[in-house]
């Protein structure tokens, strides 16, 4: 998705900030976002992928962890593999939010593997 970005928005907010403001509690502020903003299309956009994107990294993250716990009963070695995975994941997670409020502040559509096409033509209707 290109374009250039409407300056109006229903929060009041520069389009960007809003944009920015919408990934910086993860999918809940994406969530928040969502709801307050009814028109502004790039705002939408960053507050529907923060909450797909960045919720479905959580709940991979939170998944992770559960099978981090029961890998315990398997044994400790199996246990602490996968502790391994969940802190590799957590650290992806970090590094891709950083990288959406970065792409959002600069003005740029930019769109989240797996989710961010489905997102565009969410946010596109």
């Amino acid at each position: 998705m290109t374009g250039s970005i409407d300056p109006r928005t229903t929060t009041g907010l520069d389009p960007r900030l809003a944009a920015v403001l919408a990934y910086g509690a993860w999918w809940i502020t994406g969530f928040v976002f969502l709801v307050l903003e009814r028109d502004n299309r790039y705002v939408r956009f960053h507050a529907m992928q923060a909450l797909l994107g960045l919720g479905a990294l959580a709940a991979l993250t939170v998944a992770l962890g559960f099978l981090s716990l029961l890998m315990l009963t398997v044994s400790y070695t199996a246990m602490r593999t996968c502790a391994y995975v969940v802190e590799a994941v957590g650290m992806l997670s970090v590094l891709v939010w950083l990288v959406c409020m970065y792409k959002a502040s600069k003005g740029q559509w930019w769109k989240l593997p797996l989710v961010g096409g489905w997102v565009e033509r969410i946010t596109t209707e």
